[in-house]
């Protein structure tokens, strides 16, 4: 949550920082979908209880961006599926 509180308070600042919120966007589902017990379903409850109430913006990657992901998402699968195994 120290991520979420960072990220409001540099929004009411007026400070713009894409990646950190790029990298809440990603933070959360994992949280989420940890299965160790009790304490991470509360903490992934919580982080979305957080989220509903202030919600961020994410700006979308650029399209020069996307093309190097989905190139190296490819390149991945690939040498995944060309293995040996």
């Amino acid at each position: 949550l120290y991520l979420i509180s960072t990220l409001q308070r540099l929004e009411e600042l007026g400070i713009c920082e894409p990646d950190l919120k790029r990298l809440m966007v990603l933070a959360g589902p994992h949280l989420a979908r940890l299965p160790h017990g009790d304490h991470t379903a509360r903490t992934a409850r919580s982080l979305m209880r957080h989220c509903a109430r202030f919600p961020c913006r994410v700006p979308l990657m650029r399209k020069g961006d996307r093309r190097r992901f989905v190139h190296r998402l490819r390149m991945a699968e690939w040498a995944l599926a060309n293995s040996p195994a």
